[in-house]
Parts: structure tokens; sequence; C-alpha cells
């Protein structure tokens, strides 16, 4: 029985999808279509070269997709801090209204008011922290010529330990 290339390579790649040695499917090819071991093998290496080509088409996508989804996630982050930094500075500047409890006849009742000083230096505090200006600078202990300098430990009895 004589099949077609595309056949034989098909039923190839589904073997080596299924983990079968070149033995093994030179076997089933040799009984079921009566090849020869060279056309086999053009087929083998045919297959095996689709094979690798479609994996690496399946990579690609995956990288792809994954490039996407982390490209959209900073981008919402980036709209996240947006709005925080934006609700930040309408409390500051009184164009946000907040709720202030309010004593009237034995009942607390909130009202509707601009943030008061304490709220207003605590969003610019809350803005600073955002912006990265609480960060520690690092400041590295080197010598004149910018290399690191040592630091020992002396022990009792004299002896120095290396930190």
């Amino acid at each position: 029985m004589n099949a077609s290339k595309q056949v034989i390579i098909d039923f190839l790649i589904c073997q080596i999808k299924d983990g079968a040695s070149f033995d093994t499917c030179l076997k089933l090819c040799e009984t079921k279509w009566n090849l020869s071991r060279s056309t086999f093998v053009r087929r083998w290496n045919d297959a095996d070269k689709e094979h690798l080509e479609a994996q690496q088409a399946k990579k690609s996508k995956i990288a792809d997709n994954d490039t996407v989804k982390a490209i959209t996630a900073e981008i919402e982050q980036l709209d996240n801090i947006r709005e925080r930094k934006k609700f930040l500075i309408g409390l500051y500047t009184g164009d946000i209204k907040i709720k202030q409890p309010f004593l009237m006849k034995d009942k607390i009742v909130e009202y509707m008011a601009e943030a008061n000083y304490n709220e207003r230096i605590k969003a610019i505090s809350e803005l600073n922290k955002i912006d990265g200006d609480y960060a520690p600078t690092k400041v590295a202990n080197t010598d004149t010529k910018g290399k690191d300098v040592e630091h020992y430990a002396i022990l009792p009895d004299g002896t120095k330990l290396k930190l």
C-alpha cells in the first residue's frame, strides 16, 4: 500500500509526540507501508523538522502572550498609581470631600467636608512614599580609590575575624 508523503509525515509526527523512538517508528513504517530505510529516514527528518517548527511556534505564542499579560499588568498598575495620586492630590487641594463626623444632639452625624490639616499632611506623606522620596540612600564604606573597605572584629585574645 503506497501512502502519500504527508500521510507518513503526519503519522511520524504523532509518534514523535507520543515519544516513540526512531527504531520503533522504522519497524512500524516498514510493516505498514513497506518503506525502505532511506525513504523512512527522509520522512523522519521531515517529520522531526515540522514537529520542531510547531513547537517553536507554540513557544513563541506563549512568550508573546506572557509579554502581553506582563505589559497589561504593568499598565493596570500604572493606572492604579495614577488614580491613587489623583485622589491624594484632590484630597490635599480640597477638590475631594470626605466624610467628617459631627456631634449633634447626642448623635454622631457625618457630613462631606474638605480634609483637615492632619489629613492633608498625611496625603502629602503618602504621595512622597509613592514617589520614593523616603527611600534610604545606599552608602558604601570605601577607600580613596573606591574599593570596599574590609571590616574586622578583634577578639579578646587579639585575633582578627573578617566580617
